[in-house]
């Protein structure tokens, strides 16, 4: 991952991704930059197409990656707004000053507050908890019959005995 001070430098392939002109879904491996290619995109989207910050969602699956996306953004913003003076700072500084606006959280997060909405029309209350212990039970539970013709099942019930952590 590049530095905060490193100019942001994307190959052919991620400068097509951060530019598709349609909504987008970027998958990589760790360590391909998926982080520089997502936050170029939010930059993209605000300078270029005139987005407004509340209009965009980015979401991730870790809430470590949420923050990193989300101050990589930021500094992006912050960079730009500070350098250009022309077309492209403008919107910039406007992206800055509605940042605390910012869609930038982890798929878990962006359902349950979807959840949260509309609780009153499914009869739960929306203050409502996710059992995570519960959750990992049911999913060993479901996946279970489906990996037993794999021989997958010594090593999944190991891993299924270890406390597992959440950042």
């Amino acid at each position: 991952m590049a530095s905060d001070k490193e100019k942001v430098s994307l190959n052919d392939e991620q400068q097509s991704a951060a530019h598709c002109t349609e909504n987008a879904v970027i998958t990589a491996g760790a360590g391909s930059g998926k982080t520089m290619v997502l936050a170029s995109r939010y930059v993209w989207l605000v300078t270029v197409k005139k987005y407004c910050v509340r209009e965009i969602l980015t979401l991730t699956f870790t809430k470590k990656a949420a923050a990193q996306m989300y101050r990589r953004i930021h500094h992006m913003l912050a960079e730009i707004a500070g350098e250009d003076k022309g077309i492209n700072g403008k919107p910039a500084r406007k992206a800055l000053d509605e940042f605390v606006q910012a869609r930038i959280q982890t798929l878990d997060s962006y359902s349950a507050a979807i959840v949260r909405q509309a609780a009153n029309r499914y009869g739960i209350r929306p203050d409502f908890t996710i059992d995570e212990e519960r959750c990992l039970s049911l999913a060993r539970d479901e996946a279970m019959p489906f990996l037993s013709p794999c021989g997958i099942i010594r090593q999944l019930s190991s891993f299924t005995r270890k406390k597992v952590r959440y950042p």
